[in-house]
């Protein structure tokens, strides 16, 4: 369907765009989806590669697979044929056209939607991309400087009501600028009437202060001159009152001329004020009408089937109806691992720096440790030898933490596209990395075990492989945890480091456990590293004899009779047993199969963790 049989065998890398979209397409139709949504699938691609992608999706809808719904970037002619229905959107998600693209009927390409523009007086010249002059003819400002006359097959009528709306827009820009014209000069009136009216009032101040001050020199002539005033200031109060009732009057009538002129000008029937809107005029067409009907009418009916179809299903049908999947668990998790595997194969370095790392640190601690004897020295650094092991061992699988969240944002969109479940992918990720952390495990007790000297019994060596794989899980699964809930490689470091410098001070080694304060206790039994320290410790020390060399033998004097100063003394090795070292530390030796069941138990624990962060977490932008 796909055309990708030829290049099922090569690596993504080595694909061209193309043939990445292709592959993108199948990816999402695994999961069998009844409409696939694609954004822009020919955006990058040159005009073959376009049409090659759109020939795909072609036939997935020609094959009954799929309906697909997808959004186009400047498609070509023959991209844009490829299409039955066409959804066109202005700016602001305004509808400009919905509806076939297509006369089905009578076999004509592109003829719905020619018909519809050309019934508004617009038609596609010859040889052009209609999906091109589609777009030009549409836009804003094809819709603000709209002239018929840019068309060849434009009519009389249309020509004059082109004029008619030219000559309104002029009527109205004139009209304004009328308006602010006026409006300037009412401001510039009213200034000068208010300065007017100021002097006034500030000459009439210095007169009453200068007829004050020559009252009682000349009352005649005050009382001659405040006469005259008064005579003076009724003529101008009286004046003034007409003046301003005139004006407010004048201001009113001229306001009235203005609106009138404005509703004439609007009025008239020689010009259209409205600009063309191609949203308006879909809204109102009778294919938005049809539309709207239709879609109504089928959602009635498919409500109406789908009650009667529920009630004739049986109780399996249903299960089978709500199940969200193509394909079952079964096929889910078999390709996915198998995927895995391929994605592990092709690309090995990761598992081969994992094993060669583990190897080195074996051959590096076995050389360090070379030759143990039973001696009180040689049995405490084989706890010491025990405890770094298991510390470095946690290191080495830090190197997983950026594969992890380097692959996270695939399994949210595969996930999203109800590809597989996500229990799904967290067994992939524990079974594909099982086999590899095992085989570390080997590569790393094999050289340690056997050139440090410990205890030679083969029953003993693989409780030792035991406890360390059993770590390696414990310490793979804290980590999927840290990688889950942390945003990015940075912040799951910086949580890992914290976390386990914690765990590793109070394991039980740095300090004993039975030196560990009570209000910290708490901590040795939610680290994980303090159960295989005991397990490995008392696996190796339980039952072993100690033998002191001669710089370890202690000399206690020995009594005889009440005097202890005979002078005769006893060589005394203070240690016999390993379970008196484990004493020392605080090690029970009774907890050693209690302690790798409860290290299977935090693995289990993190899984548990993981599950419900890959459900319900998720770092992704969109």
């Amino acid at each position: 369907l796909l055309d990708l049989e030829p290049i099922q065998h090569r690596t993504i890398a080595t694909l061209s765009q193309e043939q990445k979209k292709r592959v993108t397409i199948g990816v999402e139709m695994a999961a069998d989806p009844v409409l696939l949504f694609l954004d822009e699938p020919t955006s990058g691609l040159d005009s073959r590669g376009a049409e090659i992608v759109m020939k795909t999706v072609r036939r997935i809808v020609d094959s009954g697979r799929a309906s697909v719904v997808c959004t186009i970037h400047q498609p070509s002619a023959a991209v844009f044929e490829l299409f039955t229905h066409l959804l066109l959107l202005k700016k602001g998600g305004r509808m400009v056209y919905f509806g076939e693209i297509h006369d089905q009927s009578r076999n004509i390409k592109f003829g719905s939607l020619f018909k519809y523009f050309s019934d508004l007086g617009l038609y596609c010249p010859p040889h052009r991309n209609p999906a091109d002059w589609m777009l030009d003819i549409t836009s804003e400002k094809s819709e603000s400087n709209y002239n018929h006359n840019n068309n060849s097959n434009i009519d009389a009528n249309d020509n004059n009501e082109t004029i008619r709306s030219e000559k309104k827009m002029n009527a109205i820009k004139n009209w304004m600028g009328r308006y602010k014209e006026k409006q300037k000069a009412k401001t510039i009136e009213k200034r000068k009437k208010i300065e007017a009216e100021l002097r006034a009032e500030y000459a009439k101040m210095q007169q009453q202060q200068q007829q004050q001050s020559d009252i009682q020199n000349n009352d005649d002539d005050n009382l001659s001159q405040r006469e005259t005033e008064d005579e003076s200031s009724s003529t101008s109060s009286k004046g003034k009152g007409p003046i301003t009732d005139s004006s407010h009057s004048n201001s009113e009538s001229e306001e009235e001329e203005e609106a009138e002129e404005v509703q004439n000008i609007l009025r008239t029937d020689e010009i259209d004020p409205n600009t063309l809107d191609f949203t308006s005029i879909f809204s109102n067409s009778t294919l938005y009408t049809s539309m709207i009907t239709s879609i109504d009418t089928h959602m009635a009916q498919d409500q109406s089937n789908y009650q009667t179809q529920r009630k004739q299903m049986t109780k399996k049908q249903k299960r089978y109806q709500k199940q969200r999947y193509a394909s079952s668990f079964h096929t889910q998790l078999f390709y996915s691992y198998l995927r895995s595997l391929l994605s592990t194969w092709r690309d090995p370095f990761g598992v081969q720096q994992r094993i060669l790392t583990s190897m080195f640190l074996g051959l590096l601690f076995g050389l360090l440790f070379l030759g143990l004897s039973n001696s009180v020295a040689d049995t405490t650094l084989k706890v010491s030898l025990i405890y770094f092991s298991l510390l470095f061992t946690v290191i080495i699988a830090l190197s997983s933490l950026a594969k992890i969240i380097s692959e996270r944002s695939v399994f949210y969109r595969e996930r999203s596209s109800m590809t597989y479940r996500t229990i799904v992918y967290l067994l992939v990720l524990i079974l594909s990395e099982l086999p590899f952390l095992f085989l570390s495990s080997v590569t790393f007790c094999v050289p340690v075990y056997w050139l440090s000297n410990l205890n030679p019994q083969p029953a003993k060596f693989f409780i030792f492989v035991l406890g360390f794989t059993l770590t390696n899980m414990a310490a793979l699964g804290f980590i999927q945890v840290c990688t889950v809930l942390a945003p990015d490689v940075a912040t799951a470091n910086t949580i890992v480091g914290a976390v386990i410098s914690a765990y590793d001070l109070f394991a039980g080694f740095l300090i004993a456990r039975n030196l560990i304060p009570n209000y910290w206790i708490w901590m040795n039994y939610v680290s994980f590293l303090a159960y295989p320290i005991e397990a490995l410790s008392v696996n190796e020390l339980k039952g072993a004899r100690i033998e002191c060399r001669a710089s370890e033998w202690v000399r206690v004097p020995i009594r005889i009779g009440n005097s202890t100063s005979s002078g005769v003394e006893r060589l005394v090795c203070p240690v016999e047993s390993g379970e008196e070292i484990l004493a020392s530390f605080g090690l029970k030796e009774e907890r050693m199969w209690i302690d790798l069941g409860v290290m299977a138990g935090w693995w289990v624990c993190f899984l548990l963790i993981t599950l419900l962060a890959l459900k319900f977490v998720k770092h992704i932008k969109r």
